[in-house]
């Protein structure tokens, strides 16, 4: 339980210097570190920016006036919660019975050892998941502190902020102070996170346990919680990133949001039974009927903004238990304070008077090595385009490419195989899944092998150049447009000098009108930055261009990328622009030419449209005139939950593609965190 309020912190503008410790997170704001600026575009949702964990005695000095010194402008909502609290005293202390308090002493005296070490290990526990939180926290803003310093810091934070209130300014300074590897910036997102995420989370537990154990909330507002809680579950697998105006902020995963869940319900429960079990004997409540109403409690104490939600939370014990004698109920709340405030308080003082140095175990990512390997994968750029990037770990270089629930691997390892338990570390580091998508039949194997879930989702129109000859009675079709064409007076040859960009950009836009807006990920979009670095070959007729492809290449391999044409152009001219490019292929000695995919085959009804709207429809008959073979390429994730979530991200990032980067002058030389 965690009853760390929000008096005392101004909201955060963005726009702050991330340099400055102290301004981003004394200013105002949403943290800098959850903003995406306008010079993110077009990255994934791995684009959060993290801070330099560097900082100087000095400049942690003059953060910690400027920080201190935002207090006061918190101080008449910090007044207000004082009020409230002792207003809630009041009624609370008219309530009781005459002689409950001076009951209190005796009933503690009577309590068996026994009561008090099972409170003292329930606080445990309860403050072991309230560390949770922060890891969560951690990992979703990227800081790349380890799991374990984070959740210390957690733990620490939230006992000193939960006992003398001003909680996201006590919880941020806290964690500043026990994590050196943590700006204020930082430490302030960090808290905010930590505020927010909890309160969304003790609703939707509110809710479940009130309809598990009954209690006070009428059933349909707890069916209403529980309700709200899934259509923003809903939402958020929709739109990962919400845009305030010309930033983004990037929601936690429902990895994240599911961790946090489970946290706060463990946080709440072992909370729950440190107070039961300092209840006097006799006292004839169970721990399945108290919880709902210590969980609404803990919603007021909240709520009423006091330290501690000293007063409300006795308050509302109080009208909810009226079978309870006051002087046991008394006795109980006494014993939680010292156990459960007083206690962790204390151990938190002690904590922070001698802080750990400085981490030099932040989580190890893999390398980004896209610079290095881009000549070795024909997408290395298209991948950067979509926010991903080539990197290495554990003996392979792997095409990681982050969305907003998963972290997917774009096609087969560059070099090596899949290291599993390195991938599921990854994006563990990330709060995301891991998924493998349009991987080939020997990814897939070992896929199968390592227990995760695997499907058949397309084939894919491969092309050796050295073998094609189109005098085979197979491409009987092929040289039948390819006679149309010629008919026509059409032309086709890769352009001598600078791309046509503005006559091409042009018949991107035609071709947008006609087909619906371009599709994203591993489809092609045009990009001038891009379509520079690729091989392209135009059609022109009478005089002007009416046509265009163009070709990812590296690693020995070219794959077909954008297809674009205007309506009315010559029956053909799409054939003549890819038999173009396969002869020169087989004149330049590439030893694979890839048509891109098409829907598996064999996939109907539902699950056809899905694959249809995964590969996009794939022009199975245009492709087959090349008589390419057709190799079956797959996805895989560790279940099938997770799958159906990788699926639904791509699905998501295919159809509403992220913006591209204003800036892409050199997509090779773009090098995204992909993780941790």
């Amino acid at each position: 339980m965690r009853l760390e309020n929000g008096n005392g912190l101004a909201p955060v503008r963005g726009g702050a210097d991330r340099d400055d410790a102290v301004s981003a997170a004394a200013t105002g704001g949403l943290p800098a570190a959850l903003v995406i600026g306008d010079e993110c575009e077009g990255i994934g949702r791995s684009g959060v920016r993290s801070f330099g964990a560097g900082r100087n005695v000095a400049a942690r000095s003059v953060a910690a006036r400027s920080m201190a010194g935002r207090i006061g402008g918190g101080k008449w909502r910090a007044l207000a919660g004082m009020a409230a609290g002792l207003a809630c005293l009041w009624l609370a202390a008219r309530g009781l019975a005459p002689g409950a308090l001076s009951d209190v002493p005796a009933g503690l005296r009577d309590l068996a050892p026994r009561q008090w070490v099972i409170a003292l290990c329930a606080t445990m526990v309860s403050f072991w998941a309230l560390g949770r939180y922060d890891a969560v926290a951690h990992r979703h803003l990227r800081t790349g502190l380890p799991a374990e310093a984070a959740g210390h810091a957690g733990a620490v934070a939230i006992a000193l902020s939960q006992a003398t209130g001003l909680g996201l300014i006590t919880g941020a300074l806290a964690r500043w102070r026990a994590l050196p590897g943590l700006s204020a910036a930082q430490a302030v997102g960090v808290t905010l996170f930590v505020s927010v995420s909890f309160m969304l989370a003790l609703a939707v537990v509110i809710g479940a346990a009130s309809l598990l154990h009954g209690g006070p909330l009428p059933r349909q507002v707890a069916l209403t919680l529980l309700g709200i809680a899934a259509l923003g579950a809903a939402l958020a697998v929709r739109y990962p990133v919400l845009r305030l105006g010309k930033r983004r902020l990037a929601l936690p995963s429902l990895r994240a949001a599911g961790k946090i869940l489970v946290m706060t319900w463990l946080d709440t429960a072992m909370a729950c039974l440190a107070f039961h079990a300092l209840l006097p004997a006799g006292a004839g409540l169970g721990w399945a009927d108290l919880y709902p109403v210590f969980l609404l409690a803990t919603a007021a104490a909240l709520a009423s903004g006091s330290p501690g939600g000293l007063g409300a939370f006795e308050l509302t014990l109080l009208g909810l238990l009226p079978h309870l004698p006051d002087a046991t109920l008394m006795t109980g709340l006494v014993g939680f304070r010292l156990v459960y405030f007083a206690l962790p308080a204390a151990l938190a003082m002690l904590a922070l008077a001698r802080p750990a140095p400085a981490s030099e175990t932040r989580h190890r990512a893999g390398r980004d090595v896209t610079a290095d390997r881009a000549a070795d994968h024909p997408e290395a750029a298209s991948l950067v385009q979509n926010g991903g990037a080539l990197v290495q770990g554990e003996m392979a270089v792997l095409p990681l490419v982050p969305l907003g629930q998963s972290l997917v691997m774009l096609g087969d390892p560059v070099v090596g195989a899949v290291p599993f338990r390195w991938l599921g570390a990854e994006a563990a580091a990330a709060n995301l899944l891991p998924c493998l998508y349009k991987i080939g039949p020997q990814a897939a194997l070992a896929a199968r092998r390592a227990g995760w879930q695997v499907l058949h989702i397309a084939e894919e129109a491969v092309i050796d150049p050295a073998r094609h000859d189109p005098t085979r009675p197979a491409f009987r079709q092929l040289r039948r447009k390819l006679r149309k064409a010629e008919a026509a007076g059409l032309g086709v040859a890769r352009p001598a000098g600078p791309l046509p960009l503005t006559e091409m950009a042009a018949i991107n836009r035609a071709w947008c009108e006609a087909h619906g807006r371009e599709r994203g990920f591993s489809m092609g979009r045009f990009c001038p930055a891009l379509l520079a670095r690729q091989r392209v070959y135009l059609a022109r007729h009478a005089g002007r261009i009416v046509a265009y492809v163009s070709f990812h290449t590296g690693g020995g391999a070219m794959m077909l990328d954008l297809m674009r044409w205007e309506v009315g152009a010559p029956d053909g001219t799409m054939h003549a622009l890819v038999a173009a490019a396969i002869e020169d292929a087989g004149k330049a000695g590439v030893a694979r030419l890839s048509l891109a995919a098409v829907p598996a085959r064999h996939a109907e009804g539902w699950s056809g449209r899905v694959l249809g709207a995964l590969c996009g429809g794939g022009l199975a008959q245009f492709k087959q005139s090349f008589a390419p073979r057709w190799q079956p390429l797959y996805a895989a994730a560790p279940g099938r939950l997770a799958l159906a979530i990788g699926l639904a991200d791509i699905l998501r990032a295919i159809h509403r593609p992220t913006p591209l980067a204003p800036r892409q002058d050199n997509p090779k030389e773009v090098t995204i965190r992909t993780a941790g």
